[in-house]
């Protein structure tokens, strides 16, 4: 599937991406809080992309990711740990997610679930990781061709694969760089 999320290009096939849950109003905040709403801001939909995770956590993507903003002073962090062998709890700002791989057909999404918030509700995403494991660039998922309003997992997959050729389903992607493995702080 290629996607043109406004300027950018991102071809998003097998093995490469993830889909996240998490959107934002501001484009460049949007697709930073789609990694926000797991990375990128205020997650929208009320079902996940699958029910379960497709496929197990991948160790490359675990670490500290940060991205800067081109209005922002402060880069954007975000920290993402493996809870077990198949979700990742990610801070992104300081604010938690959960998420996991909802693969359809050959393309690897990330579905973004914000817990703490009262409703839960759910981000979508596509991800990339460049050769040598330092680039990180998450692509959120466009709400005006996967609407926030779909009733089941089943249906929002059946509109990603209607939509996967469609160059509108994804917004602009949003670049993070690997700042390594922080050690979590034990508690007392």
């Amino acid at each position: 599937m290629t996607a043109t999320g406004g300027r950018k290009s991102v071809v998003a096939f097998g093995g490469g991406f993830i889909t996240v849950l998490r959107m934002k109003p501001s484009l460049p905040r949007t697709l930073l809080i789609a990694a926000g709403c797991l990375f990128l801001g205020s997650c929208n939909y009320d079902v996940p992309i699958t029910g379960s995770p497709t496929r197990r956590v991948e160790p490359s993507l675990l670490g500290v990711w940060v991205a800067r903003q081109k209005d922002s002073a402060k880069p954007d962090e975000m920290k993402v740990r493996q809870l077990d062998g198949f979700i990742y709890i990610i801070s992104f700002n300081g604010d938690l997610y959960r998420a996991y791989h909802s693969d359809v057909d050959k393309v690897p999404f990330v579905t973004v679930q914000d817990i703490e918030s009262s409703d839960r509700k759910y981000a979508y995403f596509t991800w990339q990781l460049s050769a040598d494991g330092a680039v990180l660039t998450l692509t959120p998922v466009s709400t005006r061709l996967i609407p926030p309003t779909i009733p089941n997992s089943a249906t929002v997959q059946q509109l990603l694969r209607q939509h996967a050729d469609n160059p509108n389903l994804l917004l602009e992607p949003v670049q993070f760089t690997h700042k390594g493995f922080s050690t979590p702080t034990p508690m007392r």
